[in-house]
Parts: C-alpha cells; structure tokens; sequence
C-alpha cells in the first residue's frame, strides 16, 4: 500500500488529514526534516505527528520517511504515472494514448486491491452464492459493467439480472425477497437515487 493510499483509507481527525495533506505535498521538504523540525513547520506538538503515524498504522516518524521516499520515486516514474483528469494531450499518438490508458486500468485496480477488506469480499460472495436470484442496480456508465457481471453469472448457472430502468430498479428492490441479494455498483458511492434504492432493499 502506497502512503497516498494509506492516507485516504485510514480514519483520520481533520487536523491529523491536514497534516498527511502537508506531508503529500511537500515530500521533498519532509524527507529532509527531522520529527521536531517538522512539529513545528506544521504548528503542533510531537505527540500529534506521532497519533498520525499510529492512525496511518506506522511505527513512527522513521518508518513513514521510509513510506514518502518510495511514494515520490514512484511520481517520480513517468512511465507509471498518470493524472487521471488528463491522462493523454492532443500531441499524442494513438499508441502513447493507449499505453496511458493502459496504465490507468493498472494503477486503479492496483489502489482497488489495496484498499479491498477480504472479509468483506468473502462475506458478499457467500450471499451472492447463497441467493436465490440477484439483481444487479446501478446507472449512466456503469451499466456496461452491470451486463457483463450478469453475463458471468449467468454463465455459471446463476440467476440473475441487471436492472437498467430506474421503474425497473424500484421495482425489483422493493419486491426482492430475503433470500434474493441486490448488488449495488457506485463508483463514487454517492449518488443520491442509489442511496434510496439500498435503504427500500434493505427494508
């Protein structure tokens, strides 16, 4: 797990977020500071970094030195990264633009796979198994990634199926029985009719 990714999963106080925020944007600067050197260009006490270092679950100030140097050598490396706002310019070619898009693809299911809580993956695949039917709710570009989960399950003799009209969404969460399973697919896990859809699936 790379620090910036460390960061945005740990449960962080405001005050402790806005330090890692300071610790990502002046990695150079950091690397060359000794703990009470940084204490003080951050405006507070010794214990405060050290309750970072726990939150971001590292020994200490040593080890998170050790974290921000493989962090920078890793933006460092324009062959691997890739701003996911801009990933390609129009000066590029299409093999240039492919090879980003490419590494695009790897760096999100890497940050996926650190982020991922097994037990939590083992628990929704035992529903999943279990289910008497699933139906699977999502929208807008989504959708595409919703048929081909279908496809596969149905592959395997699953029951299934992809709700793609928001009647047909209402509908099926609010007629899903308790032996049924409805899988939700938000890539930002913030879109409001989502929300209201799994409250009436849970209920």
């Amino acid at each position: 797990m790379n620090l910036k990714t460390r960061i945005r999963a740990a449960v962080l106080t405001p005050a402790e977020a806005q330090i890692a925020g300071y610790i990502l944007d002046h990695g150079e600067a950091v690397m060359e500071m000794k703990l009470q050197d940084f204490a003080a260009a951050v405006h507070v006490s010794r214990s405060t970094v050290i309750r970072l270092m726990h939150a971001l679950g590292l020994s200490g100030w040593k080890e998170l030195k050790v974290e921000l140097g493989q962090w920078l050598r890793l933006c460092q490396d324009p062959g691997h990264s890739v701003d996911v706002n801009l990933p390609f310019s129009p000066e590029d070619d299409s093999g240039q633009i492919a090879a980003r898009l490419a590494r695009l693809y790897q760096d999100t299911l890497q940050e996926m796979l650190e982020v991922l809580d097994h037990d939590q993956l083992e628990a929704a695949l035992r529903i999943l198994e279990k289910a008497d039917c699933t139906y699977v709710v999502t929208a807008y570009h989504n959708l595409s990634m919703a048929a081909n989960f279908s496809d596969k399950l149905l592959s395997i003799g699953k029951r299934i199926q992809a709700a793609t009209s928001v009647q047909t969404q209402d509908f099926l969460c609010c007629n899903a029985r308790s032996r049924d399973a409805v899988v939700f697919i938000s890539y930002s896990g913030t879109y409001h009719p989502l929300a209201e859809l799994i409250d009436k699936a849970a209920r």
